[in-house]
């Protein structure tokens, strides 16, 4: 099954917190599984439908000080591709102005595990994925919401930033879309032990040799760098 957590103190050692001068080194945790994402589009050839196993990773890494800790979060995996009538949609592994993979994968994980919104620790966010890695394999299917309220209470776009290219041989052709505009119904996950997807590069030859590019569209803004690893990320 692809559900592992890992909980070690300094130096490897399985042990708890390390006391050291009065301050303590609390243990490493990291927790990961593998869950399907399902992306549902009405064309006016009827329902297409794209999905894709992607790997949530959970860690807290210690740091000196009293009970401190910090986490990180992120998606190992490809795009979801879904085929439509006007060529491959591609579903991103970032939020619409995101950075990285982090955004995407907490909106993910609260929808799987929910958590008590004040609650931000990093001991909370591994129990999260602790709570889905050991559930009954396809136990867990929830929607992800369209919006979310942002930063000053605003509704923002939630899903996964969404792309298409007018010509699949050039990078720079690359523009964003807005899912509701294109007909995007939903988008769910589920938890699974399958194996990752694999195989985007087949689709997108330059991908595994390019770095940051520009997109062009209205959905999320003008033109800014768009990293290569917001379509695969992780995969050696």
């Amino acid at each position: 099954m692809a559900r592992r957590e890992l909980l070690l103190g300094a130096a490897g050692a399985g042990v708890g917190a390390l006391a050291l001068g009065g301050c303590s080194l609390l243990p490493y945790r990291k927790s990961t599984f593998h869950f399907r994402m399902h992306v549902d589009v009405m064309t006016s050839q009827g329902l297409r439908s794209g999905s894709g196993v992607l790997e949530l990773i959970n860690e807290k890494t210690p740091t000196f000080g009293i009970a401190t800790s910090h986490g990180g979060i992120s998606l190992t995996g490809e795009a979801v591709v879904v085929d439509v009538p006007d060529g491959p949609l591609f579903v991103l592994l970032r939020r619409p102005g995101a950075a990285d993979s982090g955004s995407l994968a907490n909106m993910i994980l609260d929808a799987m595990a929910p958590r008590d919104p004040q609650d931000f620790s990093a001991d909370t966010g591994v129990d999260q994925n602790r709570d889905v890695a050991w559930a009954r394999e396809g136990s867990i299917r929830v929607g992800l919401p369209a919006e979310l309220p942002g930063p000053w209470g605003k509704m923002e776009p939630s899903w996964p930033m969404m792309v298409r290219f007018r010509d699949l041989n050039d990078p720079k052709s690359v523009e964003t879309v807005d899912p509701q505009t294109i007909g995007v119904k939903r988008v769910w996950v589920e938890n699974t032990g399958a194996a990752l997807t694999s195989g985007i590069e087949k689709r997108m030859p330059w991908l595994t040799g390019a770095e940051n590019f520009r997109y062009s569209g209205t959905a999320y803004g003008d033109v800014y760098p768009l990293p290569s690893n917001a379509f695969r990320s992780g995969i050696k």
